[in-house]
């Protein structure tokens, strides 16, 4: 019985050995042929192995899709483009014994590497100088590991904390956002509500900022609509609550202006929502108003943002704990965020479990110098709500918060 049983783990780990083998020496010779495209810019995806922890970076769509097939890890998103007929080549060695990458511009480097236990697995894509973005290179020593973003609020905010340490511009390549990331993420809330009916489609594609808050909550027959309120009396020409009606019968109804006055406009889907948010160029900002959904409807928004390609650019926040898990554990490039009136420990813990794109949501009135210094210190954004003067926007602004959510 023994011997039975250590033969079939002998034959199972020969089985992972030769996949293992196959994977690495067929991604070698494609990732070379891979960098001849002269296409430009092309996305680098982002693998994540919880094994290991390790993030693997690559240009191969194809490689992608075959570490996520057979299991090597789960995609997490673009992180960045580089440009595969740029004029800095960027290197991927590999290390057997302790089962490390190691990205490298630097050719002597890769030479050398090679000739120590580090095998050279070619040009995973190139990079460019002028006219483009850094891309910054972080470490853990705790992990051992590297991470690479073109975002400066994440490596500032990792890099204020003890995990994270910022090792310089690592290369230069195209940003994955429209928007320049050194800019505070500044938010409309709940859309330009002082012209069209809030949170609808108008007020998303007249928005004056480069990110629009809308409120999400479930009808009757489970579907997202765009409300903030627990009911339809205050916002449209209905009566009764969200959860009692079904679909048809909201989109029935029609929005009132911040007048009451009853407009020609509708009550949108999430879908809606975040077409508009794609057509006018803008960063969606969702908050989930209930507590609960079923595993469907949190698929339903999992799904809709990879649709839209909103999956690494989006926010979810919420004053709940469920939704904001089940979402970062569905999408976990997403942005999310925990709405809480002010700081605390038990509050700062949370958001920090939600992952290394998490933050705190406060109210503006309870953000100071010191706040804002202690969030990022635990390595998380700041966000702030609801603003309505400029002189409270530019105080926030200069003192570091990441998100501001406006009235303004």
């Amino acid at each position: 019985m023994i011997e039975t049983t250590l033969v079939k783990m002998k034959k199972i780990d020969l089985k992972i050995i030769f996949v293992f083998v196959l994977v690495i020496f067929g991604m070698s010779y494609e990732l070379r042929g891979f960098a001849d495209d002269t296409s430009s810019p092309t996305p680098v995806y982002r693998v994540y192995n919880p094994r290991n922890l390790e993030h693997l970076y690559t240009s191969s769509l194809n490689e992608k899709n075959t570490l996520v097939r057979i299991g090597w890890g789960r995609f997490e998103g673009v992180t960045f483009y580089g440009k595969n007929n740029g004029d800095t080549p960027i290197y991927r060695l590999y290390n057997f014994s302790i089962r490390q990458h190691l990205y490298t511009a630097d050719l002597n480097e890769a030479r050398v590497l090679s000739r120590s236990g580090w095998k050279n697995e070619g040009i995973v894509f190139r990079a460019t100088v002028a006219g483009s973005v850094p891309v910054y290179r972080l470490y853990s020593s705790k992990i051992k590991q590297h991470l690479f973003t073109t975002d400066a609020n994440e490596k500032r905010v990792l890099s204020a904390g003890n995990f994270w340490r910022y090792e310089g511009i690592a290369w230069y390549g195209v940003s994955a956002t429209n928007s320049d990331s050194d800019d505070i993420l500044l938010v409309n809330h709940r859309g330009n509500h002082t012209e069209f009916p809030e949170n609808s489609v108008e007020s998303v594609l007249s928005a004056k900022y480069s990110a629009v808050e809308t409120d999400i909550q479930t009808t009757s027959d489970g579907q997202w609509v765009n409300m903030h309120d627990a009911t339809v009396d205050r916002t449209t020409n209905g009566h009764g609550a969200v959860a009692d009606l079904t679909l048809a019968q909201i989109q029935n109804l029609y929005l009132k202006n911040n007048s009451g006055q009853i407009t020609q406009y509708k009550v949108p889907t999430l879908d809606q929502y975040l077409a508009a948010c794609k057509q006018k160029g803008v960063i969606p900002l969702i908050e989930i108003k209930q507590a609960t959904a079923t595993p469907e409807q949190y698929s339903d928004i999992a799904m809709k943002f990879e649709q839209y390609g909103f999956s690494s650019t989006g926010y979810i926040i919420s004053g709940y704990e469920e939704p904001l898990s089940k979402i970062e554990s569905l999408i976990p490039t997403v942005n999310v965020m925990y709405i809480v009136e002010g700081y605390s420990t038990e509050n700062v813990t949370f958001a920090v479990s939600l992952g290394i794109k998490s933050g705190l949501d406060m109210g503006y009135t309870n953000i100071n110098q010191q706040v804002v210094e202690a969030v990022h210190a635990s390595g998380i954004k700041v966000g702030a709500w609801t603003v309505g003067d400029i002189n409270t926007l530019k105080y926030l602004q200069s003192i570091g918060v990441d998100v501001l959510t406006t009235n303004y």
